[in-house]
C-alpha cells in the first residue's frame, strides 16, 4: 500500500502489511511496529521516542542501536578505526575499534577513567619533552624496613605519585640497631626506582640519642637505581656512602620528604 503526499487513509485502528509513504508523515499518537522498521534515508524525532531494540544498520554496520533490556545505546562508526561508545545506567563508555574499552565516565561515582597506559594527552602543545601524556595519579601508604633495625616503634609512610615522579613522607623511630657495623639501609619504597635515578633528593632531619658527631652535622637520603630501597649519606663525604649501622645505634627517629622517579 502507497500513501500518496496529497492523499489519505481513514478508519479506525487500520494494520498494514506494507506501506511506503511519499512525503511527510506526521503522528498525533502512538505508533507500535512489531516487526523491523526500515528507513532510507534521514530519521528526524522532534520530541519524544521510545526506541526499544531499534538499530539503524549501514552495509552491515550498526550506526545506532537500543537496547531496553541493557538500558544502553550504543553509537558505532565504519571503517577500519572504529570508534564507538555505550551508555549504560547512565555511564557513557568509549571504545576502539578493537572493543577495547578506552574511556569510562563513571556517573554513580562522578569520575572520569582511563584504561590502564592512557590518560590527557598535552602533545599538541609546543614541546621538547619526550612524553606528554599524563597517565597516571596514585595515593597511597608503604611500610619501611630495615634488616640491621631490631623493631621501628613508629612507622608512618605515604607517597604521592604523579606520572613518574614519586614523593614520598615517612616518619620512623627505632630503639636500636644490631650494632654491627654494616650498611643501614631502608626498604619498601612503593615503586621501583628507574636506573639512573637522582641519588640524593628531599629534605631530611635525624634526631636521637646515640648519633655519630659527623654523621648529625649533615645528612642526605639517597635512593638506589632501580630498587626499592633507600640509604642515608654524610653531606660532607666526596661522595655518598651507606651510614653503619653503628653510627645511629639507638632511640633515633628519622623524618623526611624526598622524591624520586619511576621507570
Amino acid at each position: 500500500m502507497t500513501i500518496k503526499q496529497n492523499g489519505g487513509v481513514f478508519g479506525r485502528n487500520p494494520t498494514f502489511n506494507d506501506v511506503t509513504i511519499e512525503g511527510q508523515l506526521t503522528f498525533d499518537g502512538d505508533i507500535d511496529i512489531n516487526s523491523d522498521l526500515k528507513i532510507d534515508g534521514n530519521l528526524v524525532v522532534d520530541g519524544t521516542a521510545t526506541m526499544d531494540g531499534l538499530t539503524v544498520q549501514t552495509a552491515g554496520v550498526n550506526y545506532l542501536k537500543a537496547d531496553q533490556s541493557l538500558g544502553s545505546l550504543m553509537f558505532q562508526t565504519n571503517g577500519s578505526n572504529n570508534r564507538m561508545f555505550l551508555a549504560h545506567n547512565g555511564d557513557i563508555s568509549f571504545y576502539d575499534g578493537s572493543g577495547n574499552q578506552g574511556l569510562l565516565w563513571d556517573a554513580s561515582a562522578g569520575n572520569l577513567a582511563f584504561s590502564s597506559g592512557k590518560g590527557i594527552d598535552f602533545s599538541a602543545t609546543s614541546g621538547t619533552g619526550t612524553s606528554e601524556l599524563f597517565s597516571d595519579y596514585e595515593e597511597g601508604t608503604f611500610t619501611v624496613a630495615a634488616a640491621r633495625i631490631a623493631s621501628l616503634v613508629s612507622n608512618t609512610a605515604k607517597y604521592t605519585k604523579i606520572g613518574r615522579l614519586v614523593t614520598c613522607e615517612i616518619n620512623i623511630s627505632w630503639t636500636a640497631t644490631d650494632n654491627a657495623g654494616g650498611d643501614l639501609i631502608f626498604t619498601g619504597l612503593p615503586f621501583t626506582s628507574d636506573t639512573g635515578n637522582l641519588k640524593s633528593i628531599g629534605a631530611v632531619q635525624v634526631y636521637g640519642t646515640d648519633i655519630d658527631t659527623d654523621v648529625g652535622r649533615a645528612i642526605v637520603l639517597a635512593v638506589d637505581d632501580n630498587q626499592t630501597r633507600f640509604f642515608l649519606s654524610r653531606a660532607i663525604h666526596s661522595s655518598l656512602d651507606y651510614i653503619k649501622s653503628t653510627q645511629m645505634n639507638s632511640a633515633t627517629t628519622l623524618i623526611a620528604t624526598f622524591s624520586y622517579t619511576t621507570s
